[in-house]
Formats: C-alpha cells, structure tokens, sequence
C-alpha cells in the first residue's frame, strides 16, 4: 500500500501500528467551520468531492449564509472525523446540513440560492416561455440527475402544431419528482418578492364588464404563486421561494417533507437553473447601469436641495432661530 502511494487504490501515504493514514477520498464526511463561529450553523458536516490539483474549497452557494461567506477571501477550516462515533455524529446528528436549515435564534431560514439563480428562476418561470420535447427533457434530467427510480413527466401544454411544455411545467416536474413516494403532494397560495405593477408596461385598462377590480393587486398576475398538487399554475419563481426567506416554497417543503427533501430540492433547481442559464444566456454591460437624463437631473437637484436646506434643518432640531448664525449653530 505504501508503494502504491496516496493516489492509488489500495494505497496510503504510511502505516503507523494499526492505523493507515490517507488523503481524502470522494463521500467522506468533513466539518466545516468558518470563523466568527457565532451560531450552530457555523460548523455543519458536509460530504467531500475531491478536485485534483485544485488549492482552494468550493462551497455551495446555498450554505454561505449559515457560514457568513461571501467569497472576498474568507478562511474556512475543514476537520476530518477520525473514527466512526464522530462521522456519524456529523452524517445523522443535528450538524447535517439538511438538519441546519433552521436558524436556532428565530426560526427562519438559513440556506437558499442568490445570484444567478435568481436570474434563472424568473426567467424560467415567466409566462409565455415554452419548450420543445428535448429541452423539457434535458432540462429535468439536468436537476434530477441523482433520481435511479422512473421519473414522473408531465404532458405537454401545447399539443397543436407542435407539443410544447412551459417552463412552469419544468419547474412542477421537479417538485413533483422531489416529493416522497406516498405523500401528498403540496398546494401553497403566496406572493412573489416581484410586486404586480412591475409587469405592466402600461396603465391597467377598466374592467368592460364594470364593478371594481380585486381588493388585492396581485390576484391573477405573476405575483401570485398558486401550487397545486406540486404544480405550479401561476405566478414566478423569485427569492421569496428559492432564497433564505420564511413562508416560501423551500421553507413548505422542509416543514411538510424534512429537511433532506428540502436539501434536494434547493440542489435539483441549482442545477436546473445553471443548465438554463448556460442555454439561454443573460449578459449585464456598463450600459446597463449608467443613470438616464431625466434621473440625473432628478439627483443632481436632490444634492442641491439638501446642501441649501442643510441649515434649516439643524436649526429646527436644536430649537433655534432660523436667523441663527452659523458659528452660534456650531457651538450648540
């Protein structure tokens, strides 16, 4: 064993009386802590998949939170459980990560996707997006690529001239296939993070048949999510949904399934929204984010206003004359 080095199996790196000491290989269990420790959560058990030749740990984006991380250069401590006691402490006790979805202090969630999946969700999830047979296909066996049982598929939306699946269908096709064998299937009514006036292009037109619209802005728009059955009828996938937020679909499917459905899920719609990103491309250029005309005459007047007015304001706080001078001002 000792000939065959650290990176052939059998082989370690030597043999010290009764014990063979290793590297690391894929599916070993190892506690990651990240510094302040200022919860539970900040050492959490984790599955290792080893890279060759790479210098530094991959974290997924759904455990910065617990961690704190934000990828600036932060230090994380990896330990590796040396005898069976401590692995199974690590893979069934409390600091499993689908046992630390909750945060001890409140109750909300800790774990959720940012950043470009954010993108992907809406994008995926708006109405009128439509997919051919391949994509529906390769799309749900890109996020369901650890299933071995028979996959759950749904019929198309679009039968005539050609089948065509939306892509709330892909998104219903996952959640379906993530629920328990046996268990119903869940039905949830909420809000998207995306009110409903951010839809509209235009001033909503009168209702022809008279009376007054609904009390409630969202009723019939893409801010409203409705799942039944584990299908997703309406509205979009957001942050309130797939992010560390309370009441959203991630946190109903802790509650109702445990935390090893929620984990799965939050990685199945993190695989599903990179494959769709990497297919329909989204870019962010300088143009993108310099400020218009109009909304920067809009801050140059706000300055302006708050340079002039700066007096003023002191003055009523501290009781004074509006005649105050500046250096009596000063000294009070």
């Amino acid at each position: 064993m000792i000939m065959n080095g650290p990176k052939v199996h059998p082989g370690a790196v030597m043999v010290e009386y009764n014990g063979v000491h290793r590297h690391l290989c894929n599916g070993d269990v190892l506690l990651l802590n990240r510094q302040p420790t200022l919860h539970k959560p900040s050492i959490m058990a984790h599955t290792a998949r080893i890279l060759k030749g790479e210098k530094t740990l991959r974290l997924h984006y759904a455990n910065c939170k617990a961690y704190n991380a934000d990828f600036d250069g932060d230090e994380m401590k990896a330990h590796f459980p040396q005898n069976e006691l401590a692995r199974s402490e690590g893979t069934i006790l409390a600091i499993n990560v689908s046992n630390q979805y909750l945060v001890p202090k409140d109750g909300t969630p800790l774990s959720g996707l940012i950043q470009d999946h954010m993108i992907a969700g809406v994008r995926l999830s708006l109405r009128g997006r439509f997919f051919n047979k391949d994509d529906y296909q390769q799309l749900v066996f890109q996020a369901l690529s650890f299933k071995t049982s028979k996959l759950i598929l749904l019929p198309p939306a679009i039968m005539k001239p050609v089948a065509l699946w939306s892509g709330k269908q892909i998104l219903s096709t996952v959640i379906i296939n993530i629920i328990p064998s046996g268990r119903e299937r869940i039905n949830l009514t909420a809000t998207a993070k995306i009110p409903a006036k951010a839809w509209q292009t235009g001033k909503a037109r009168e209702w022809k048949a008279g009376g007054t619209p609904f009390s409630n802005p969202n009723i019939m728009s893409e801010a409203e999510v409705i799942i039944r059955g584990g299908e997703l009828l309406v509205g979009v996938f957001d942050k309130m949904h797939y992010g560390a937020t309370p009441y959203g679909l991630i946190h109903c499917m802790y509650e109702l399934y445990g935390g090893a459905c929620a984990t799965k899920l939050l990685s199945s719609l993190a695989k599903l929204y990179m494959r769709f990103l990497q297919q329909e491309g989204f870019t962010l250029g300088v143009h993108d984010i310099l400020t218009v005309r109009k909304a920067d005459r809009k801050r140059r007047d706000i300055i302006r206003r708050s340079r002039e007015i700066g007096a003023e304001v002191v003055t009523q706080a501290l009781g004074l004359p509006p005649d105050t001078p500046p250096l009596e001002i000063v000294e009070k």
